[in-house]
């Protein structure tokens, strides 16, 4: 779709005269399709040059997308080019960006080859930048980094924060946003104490978890909840959770992540922390046995010290965007699930402290924080999973469908790995909802006026798939005996027009790697914590999980409590 404004040339009398002819400025837009909708970039360019460049996106995620909608006009009009990198972190929005960039270019009538050649940028000499000195560094900007830097912060403590993209989030920002508690005063009644969430905790992941750790988030996460949601201008409305089981108190953010993150941000920013964008670290600076700091990379391209009187936290987030170490540690049919995750979490703070001594343990079978769906509004809108039959494409039922997503995604990875190739959410009329004819056209969906007719278009086995049908809809206003699913979610599928929509194990986090104390002191293989060094979130996440995910909210409210012990105690140890 274009929408072109075209510049008029206007040639004077004189000009023509003269067999002159005046420099033509030219205006177009262009649109795309971005993460969150259509994306729209607006470029002017007079002689070669480009003059002025708009973007807008207003679906695009805050903080993510956005940042490639606020960042990428100024580099293209630095450079004088429509094929410049994207903003890291947010490939999809920038990839769109750049093409709409491009159309508005060739609807001028212009290439790339059109575009005069922007002054060179000053290359830097290579030499190190001077070294910066504070109480603590952070190294990783999302909600575990910014809860260490604001703990640290306040004990009024100096704090630099590193982040190798150019905004802050990571995952916590594409999470839900929810926090898992024990009940305080008010809650409902037969709300989890902080005891029974203890035992649930080390009951769900079969007592591996280290004891005291477990122990340290139950104690803690009430008081971390307020203390996250007051931050910046504050979180100004949650809602509830829905967990399994129910009466687990999960707070969520409205909003979700960004709701969630959004206040955290606006916090650390104006606490007078040092925040550092676009500078990743690439190792750890060890002096007689003590961590003291970080090499990174600065914005310059120039490699520069960084050090921690207190120490350094490693809040670097896990590995679910790295191929490589997937492929290292993998479990159970992992390297067949999509990754839906922030773009820097590549496993830095791993390898880095893995490479000092620390170790970096993993339980069985491990790969089981992701969902079973696109994570987007629309999208579950359109496709209410409480009410679904989920079958895979040998048209058989595999799980109660009211399973958290986390469980869901387990189970999927395990039939991959038995030889599954598809997972679908079927609907009848009464069970669909809002939006879905949108994925039909797109492709994701497909519709039919029989059960025979879905059948086919899903390509699965139609005898088996009949049976199946049959069998959940003779369940239908029951308790599940075949999967344990309540009564209330099992409505049946037998009213037409019938739905069916696609989907995928989508791993948005892992579980595992470094290995914390209750007082977030990162351990080596004796066990014993490495001095200087303090890890928050998923880079240390084993010693909560082991490798059982146990209830959705979790990995939120692990990152937050620990990320703000971290800061704390290193800011402690600066005194």
């Amino acid at each position: 779709m274009m929408n072109r404004r075209r510049g008029l040339c206007f040639l004077v009398v004189a000009m023509l005269l003269a067999g002159s002819v005046g420099a033509c400025a030219q205006t177009e837009t262009a649109t795309a399709q971005g993460f969150g909708g259509t994306v729209s970039v607006t470029l002017t360019v007079e002689d070669g040059v480009i003059t002025e460049v708009t973007a807008t996106g207003d679906g695009e995620t805050q903080g993510i997308g956005s940042a490639a909608v606020e960042q990428l006009p100024d580099k293209i009009l630095k450079s004088n080019r429509v094929d410049v990198d994207g903003i890291a972190g947010a490939s999809i929005t920038s990839a769109a960006l750049l093409s709409a960039a491009q159309e508005a270019l060739s609807a001028m009538g212009l290439s790339a080859a059109d575009l005069k050649a922007a002054e060179a940028a000053p290359q830097s000499d290579g030499a190190q930048a001077e070294d910066v000195v504070a109480d603590v560094v952070v190294v990783g900007g999302g909600g575990a980094g910014v809860a260490a830097a604001m703990a640290a912060r306040d004990q009024g403590k100096s704090v630099v924060l590193l982040e190798k993209l150019s905004f802050l989030g990571g995952n916590t920002a594409m999470s839900g946003g929810v926090m898992t508690r024990g009940a305080i005063e008010g809650d409902p009644e037969g709300t989890m104490t902080k005891d029974e969430l203890y035992d649930f905790y080390m009951e769900a992941t079969g007592g591996m978890p280290d004891p005291q750790v477990v122990r340290t988030y139950v104690e803690e996460s009430a008081d971390t909840l307020a203390w996250a949601h007051s931050m910046g201008s504050g979180v100004q409305e949650t809602q509830r959770y829905r967990t399994t089981p129910e009466n687990i108190m999960a707070v969520q953010a409205v909003g979700s992540g960004r709701g969630l993150m959004e206040p955290m941000i606006e916090g650390v920013m104006a606490s007078g922390a040092d925040v550092r964008l676009n500078t990743p670290a690439t190792s750890l600076i060890v002096e007689d046995g003590r961590v003291v700091g970080v090499v990174a990379t600065n914005q310059d391209g120039r490699s520069q010290n960084f050090y921690g009187k207190g120490g350094v936290v490693l809040a670097t987030g896990g590995f679910p965007a790295s191929p490589e170490l997937l492929a290292k540690y993998s479990s159970l049919g992992a390297e067949r699930a999509i990754a839906l995750c922030s773009a820097g979490t590549v496993g830095d703070g791993l390898v880095m402290a893995e490479a000092i001594g620390a170790a970096v343990r993993f339980g069985e079978d491990w790969d089981n924080i992701g969902s079973n769906s696109e994570l987007t509004a629309p999208y579950m809108a359109a496709f209410p999973q409480l009410y679904a039959l989920l079958v895979n494409d040998a048209a058989e039922r595999i799980i109660s469908e009211d399973a958290q997503r986390p469980t869901i995604y387990k189970e999927m990875l395990h039939q991959i790995a038995d030889g599954a190739n598809g997972f679908w959410f079927v609907f009848d009329a009464n069970t669909i909802g809002e939006g879905a004819e949108d994925f039909v056209q797109q492709g994701s969906a497909v519709k039919a006026d029989t059960l025979e007719e879905l059948a086919n278009l899903m390509g699965v086995p139609t005898e088996t798939f009949l049976k199946t049908v049959e069998r959940y809809n003779q369940l239908a206003g029951t308790d599940d005996p075949d999967f344990a699913k309540p009564a209330k979610f099992m409505l049946g599928v037998k009213e037409g027009p019938f739905y069916a929509a696609k989907t995928w194990p989508v791993r948005t986090s892992t579980i595992g790697g470094l290995v914390i104390d209750k007082d977030a002191r990162v351990l080596d293989e004796n066990d014993q914590p490495i001095p200087g060094l303090y890890a928050g979130g998923e880079v240390a996440n084993y010693s909560f999980f082991h490798s059982v995910y146990a209830t959705c909210g979790s990995a939120v409210g692990h990152a937050i409590v620990f990320g703000r012990i971290a800061g704390t105690n290193a800011a402690l140890e600066s005194a």
